[in-house]
């Protein structure tokens, strides 16, 4: 939202109508859950990549403890909100959680 108040200024500045953003608030809020998925995912697996081709006494093991334990409690609680409502994501959830067990 920080960019909107900066449009709402730049407008204010010019003498212009200053656009209402609410909606993108709430696209933002809604989709949250979403985003934050598809992210963790995504961290899980490019991070997975790193550790992996690290040599194993240069392994931040705190950093990846922190990491895994933050994706199975996310991935769980996705999948706990969302299995009925959006059963494609809380497919997506589950591989979280198997991958982040797995690794």
């Amino acid at each position: 939202m920080e960019k909107a108040h900066d449009f709402n200024r730049r407008e204010r500045l010019f003498d212009l109508a200053v656009t209402n953003f609410g909606h993108v608030e709430q696209t933002q809020e809604d989709w949250g859950p979403f985003f934050q998925l598809w992210t963790s995912l995504a961290e899980l697996e490019n991070s997975a990549v790193l550790w992996k081709t690290n040599p194993f006494l240069r392994l931040p093991v705190k950093e990846i403890d922190d990491s895994v334990q933050d994706w199975l409690s996310s991935s769980k609680k996705f999948v706990r909100s969302y299995e009925e409502a959006y059963p494609g994501p809380a497919k997506v959830a589950e591989e979280l959680n198997k991958k982040a067990k797995d690794f």
